[in-house]
Order: structure tokens, then sequence, then C-alpha cells
């Protein structure tokens, strides 16, 4: 079926399958979105076809779209790749500026953008800056982007950023932050973004959150902050999220959790990280269930990590009595039975065998998939 028959409102599957999840395609992500809200693949622009049913914005403007010769052109959609940074103002101005999606990934030598450089591009509802050596982008860099909704600054070098780096995108809906070196989050970071949904700041560098960082993101539906360094998690750092639904905080060791920060994010759906946030989640949450089953119990987590210890402390005293053992043998000229010999071996091993285990676990604990 054609992607404009996804999420239409109307079964066009036997089984309906074009109709499951339409509350995260509605956002459109990598496509142009209608003014009625249909998804439209941007080779189906400008193709001579009205995929926007009712608006026909897909099929506007078609004759006054060009195209730069290092760039690929589907309609109003420009795939720009391996572009030098002294390139960048010829390629710009040969755009329209009509264009609604731009990607411009990995741009070679470039450290922070011209500003002002999409001055012109006011009607971009998609932008992808993605794998370049970004570091830095200005206060208002993106004031004239009042209709963009997807924004993908992924695989850079950016190591902070201002709110007013994001003054006048009050209409992004999409903001992907991964793979950077960011080191902390302001407070009010994304008061001029208040109606994100998607917000995916994983592999960085964050130690500390401050307290007020997402306040009055009442419409956040998912946020990744995997693999980060963040060591202390604050009562008010998620209390504006009413509307979260997943969050991923794989990768992440908490130093100290306060008691009531995870109570506003009681509607949850899915939450990915180590086993004790779960712990802390549920005792916040009573009504929470973990993948639809039993309650995650607490006492579990305790006498998990009990376990651990309890193999890290056996397990080295096991190996070293045994090696004492056959040492006194040794040195007191013992008959040596071969059998007794094969037993302080064996249980050498299994000493290492439990040692091997208790270490594994404390290892893979950052990657636990978590519920949901």
């Amino acid at each position: 079926i054609p992607t404009s028959a996804v999420c239409d409102g109307v079964s066009d599957c036997p089984h309906g399958e074009d109709e499951i999840e339409c509350e995260n395609r509605r956002l459109c992500q990598k496509m142009f979105r209608c003014s009625e809200k249909l998804c439209v693949h941007p080779l189906q622009l400008c193709d001579g076809r009205k995929h926007c049913q009712v608006s026909g914005d897909d099929e506007k403007f078609c004759d006054m779209q060009t195209c730069p010769k290092s760039c690929k052109c589907f309609g109003y959609a420009s795939y720009c790749i391996n572009l030098s940074y002294t390139d960048l103002p010829g390629t710009l101005k040969s755009l329209s500026t009509s264009t609604l999606s731009l990607v411009l990934k990995s741009v070679k030598d470039v450290r922070e953008f011209p500003f002002e450089m999409f001055a012109l591009y006011l009607h971009l509802v998609q932008l992808d800056l993605s794998n370049s050596d970004l570091i830095n982008f200005a206060k208002d860099f993106f004031k004239h982007q009042g209709n963009l909704t997807i924004l993908d600054m992924s695989h850079n070098d950016i190591q902070y950023f201002y709110p007013q780096s994001l003054r006048g995108l009050g209409s992004l809906k999409y903001l992907n932050l991964k793979n950077n070196k960011i080191s902390g989050i302001k407070s009010r970071t994304f008061i001029y973004t208040l109606k994100l949904k998607y917000l995916i700041i994983g592999h960085n560098n964050i130690e500390q959150i401050r307290p007020n960082a997402f306040h009055y993101m009442f419409f956040l539906e998912t946020l990744d902050l995997s693999f980060n360094c963040i060591k202390f998690l604050h009562t008010d750092t998620f209390r504006h999220l009413l509307s979260l639904r997943y969050l991923d905080l794989r990768g992440v060791s908490f130093n100290k959790i306060e008691q009531n920060s995870l109570s506003p994010v009681s509607n949850i759906n899915t939450l990915l990280g180590p086993p004790e946030f779960f712990c802390i989640f549920h005792s916040a949450n009573s009504s929470y269930s973990p993948g639809g089953s039993k309650p995650f119990l607490c006492t579990f987590v305790i006498q998990y990590h009990f376990l651990e210890v309890a193999l890290m402390l056996i397990s080295p005293v096991t190996i070293l009595l045994n090696l004492i053992s056959i040492l006194l043998k040794e040195l007191l000229n013992q008959s040596k039975s071969r059998l007794l010999l094969f037993m302080h071996i064996f249980h050498i091993m299994k000493g290492l065998h439990m040692l091997l285990i208790a270490a594994l676990s404390l290892h893979s604990r950052n990657y636990e998939p978590g519920f949901g």
C-alpha cells in the first residue's frame, strides 16, 4: 500500500496492520508530513500524483525546486553528504528557499555552522546535521525555523548548548543529540521546545541534570538518557513529564536517587535500566507491573546483590585455602594421594568458576535490557 495510506484511519491491510502504533508514526520521521497529518515518502514528493489526499501539499510549488550538483533532490527533500565546509555557502545558495527536508550529513572540517545559515529556509520541516564534527551552535541559530518538527544532530562533538540555542523551535517534536560530548543539562534547557515528544540524549558524557532541566515539558513521551555518567537523580527531575511513556536509563550507575524522583512518571509503559532502578520505581508507583508480570520485588534485588558479594568473597577464599593446603603438604613432605591432589585442583577450578560468574554478573549489570 502507499505510504499515504498508513495511519490514515482506514484499514487497508487484511488484519489492519497499517493502523497499528500510529501514535509514533504521526511524527512522520524521515518523511514529509501533510497538513492533514498523513506521511509521504520523499520519493513521492512532486511525482505528479497527489499523496496528501486533502491538501495536496506534496505537489505544491514543484516547479520552483533547484538542486545543487553535490546533492540529490526528491521534490522538496534535499540530501547532501560529505560536503566540505567551504562548499556550504554555494550549496545552500543553490537550494530553493521552499525546501522542506534538508540533510547535511558528514560535513568536513566544520566546528560551528555560520550564524543564520538557514535564515532563508523558513519552510524547513526536517533538518539533519548529523555525523559531522560540530562542537557548538550559536544562540538563536534556529530562530527562523518555526516550522521545524524533526532535528537530528547526533554523532557530532557538541559539548554544551544553552536554552537560547534552541530558541525559535516552537514546533519541534523530535530532537536527537545522541553520541555527542554533552556534559550536563542546564536549568530550563528546553524551555523553547515545549512541544517535544521525542528527546534522545543517550551516549553522551552527562554527569549532572539540573532539577528543573525538563520543566514544563508536558508533551514529552520518549526520553533516552542511556549510557551517560549521571550520578544523582533529584526529586524534581521528572516532575513535569506527565506524558512520559518510554524512559531509557541503561548503562547509568546512580550514586544517589532521591525517594520521590520517579513518582511523577507513573504512566510510563517502558522502563529500561539497572535492577535497582526498577525497585525504586516500583516503590514510588505501586501500580506499575514491568512487562505485564507480577510486581518487581525489592527483596529480589537485595538478594541478588548479596549473592554477588558472597560469590566474590567466597570464591577467592576457597582458591586460597586449597593452594595453602597443597603447599603445606609439599613442605611437610607428607605422602601425597593423587586422588586428594585432584580434589584440591577440582575445588580451585570450582572457585574460579564461581568467581567468573560473579564478575560477569557485575560487568553485565549496566546492559540489562529491562522490562516493558
